[in-house]
């Protein structure tokens, strides 16, 4: 949060103008960036503000004005990786005539496209590799974007169900099904064969069409 300019009682003292609203996104956003590159460096439990403030060139306390702790500065990492460039948290808009395997295809093809160049892909391998010993970690991904994903395909699975299309009601049950190829190539391509992994928007492809024909 940021710093809350206090009310000019002097009314022949011109008012103090707090800082822009483009000023204080670029701030966030160069918080953000060192806040990534700590996590991933040290991981989250051995991440450091001090550090942070120092990669992103600014004095060590401008981080706590807006993320006074390091788990919310994480919970801003992952809720901008879930706004950007990504469709999956809005509820579902068909175009004119849309089948729901052109559907997937329009709306998730692009994030798999950009899954390691976004960093969507580290932030996820970081959950995996400290989730388990952190809750906080593993419930704020869930919650942020794992379960968002999972329910916009649901959601858009009943929606083609509703208008007719022939599909198995079991894969609105079990969505997990459909993005289960993003993350064997997240695995894949950042931890068991690293560089030479398979593409994600190639394997999703193939699970679209293995639903949708």
């Amino acid at each position: 949060m940021g710093a809350v300019p206090m009310p000019n009682d002097d009314p022949q003292r011109p008012a103090t103008r707090g800082p822009s609203l483009a000023k204080t996104q670029r701030t966030q956003t160069a918080i953000l960036d060192a806040a990534m590159a700590e996590f991933l460096e040290h991981g989250v439990s051995g991440a450091r503000m001090d550090r942070i403030a120092h990669r992103a060139g600014m004095a060590k306390g401008t981080p706590y004005r807006y993320y006074p702790t390091k788990e919310a500065l994480f919970e801003g990492v992952v809720e901008r990786a879930m706004d950007e460039r990504n469709a999956l948290r809005d509820t579902p808009v068909f175009l004119p005539e849309e089948t729901l395997g052109q559907h997937f295809r329009r709306v998730m093809l692009p994030v798999a496209e950009q899954l390691e160049a976004s960093g969507r892909a580290s932030l996820a391998r970081l959950v995996l590799a400290e989730g388990g010993a952190s809750r906080f970690l593993a419930e704020t991904y869930f919650r942020r974007i794992y379960e968002p994903t999972n329910t916009y395909i649901s959601t858009a699975i009943r929606m083609g169900i509703a208008r007719g299309e022939a599909c198995d009601p079991r894969l609105a049950d079990n969505p997990q099904l459909l993005v289960a190829s993003l993350w064997v190539a997240m695995i894949e391509g950042g931890v068991l064969n690293p560089g030479e992994g398979i593409s994600a928007a190639r394997l999703l492809e193939l699970q679209i069409s293995f639903f949708f024909p």
